[in-house]
């Protein structure tokens, strides 16, 4: 499975942030949205076209965090 596009990652991450009692990092947050999506190692490791070096995941759901 690719990695979903901004708006599908909306609803997972709410689910986990709203089950969460305090604050979490991105790096659990996205370990989170990877479990919960089935993604590969494969997909984690998935950049952005514009060649910007931080894995899509990461970039895609960094802002729905802050």
């Amino acid at each position: 499975m690719a990695v979903p596009d901004y708006q599908s990652l909306m609803l997972p991450l709410l689910r986990f942030v709203g089950g969460k009692k305090d604050e979490t990092s991105t790096g659990e947050a996205v370990e989170a949205l990877a479990r919960e999506l089935n993604l590969t190692d494969e997909d984690l490791k998935e950049m952005l076209p514009s060649g910007i070096q931080l894995p899509l995941l990461i970039e895609l759901a960094g802002p729905l965090l802050t």
